[in-house]
């Protein structure tokens, strides 16, 4: 059931002739790829995974492991750096691990805005 999300999310988006929309189809239909190939749904690898899926990938899993859910406590900003410096070469694309983690203050910054205190990601006014 869980990975239904990825088809689900683009097969509703990607007959859309809105540029973000289609843009928003391929991070739905890419951003469980790994760069070792052992994601799904199409087990793509390196550079056959668009920049866009890499990118909502490292960006997912960062947000999945730092907000707490009903059925898990969120991890440290530590423990999150180790999971997606180990991921490097594998889950993710390494430059763009890199990228990401450099301004880890901004990008902080940004989870805390727009974080609703149960660590749940909304949009807030401001």
């Amino acid at each position: 059931m869980a990975r239904q999300h990825v088809e689900i999310g683009y097969r509703t988006l990607a007959g859309s002739k809105s540029s973000i929309l289609q843009l928003a189809a391929a991070i739905a239909l890419t951003h469980h790829e790994r760069f070792d190939g052992n994601g799904y749904i199409s087990g793509l690898a390196g550079e056959c995974i668009p920049l866009e899926g890499w990118i909502a990938a490292i960006g997912d899993v960062f947000d999945a492991l730092t907000s707490q859910r009903v059925y898990k406590p969120a991890l440290t900003i530590e423990e999150v750096v180790k999971v997606l410096k180990d991921g490097r070469g594998q889950h993710f694309d390494p430059h763009l691990v890199d990228l990401f983690l450099e301004p880890l203050d901004e990008v902080l910054l940004i989870k805390d805005r727009y974080s609703d205190s149960r660590g749940n990601t909304e949009l807030k006014n401001g």
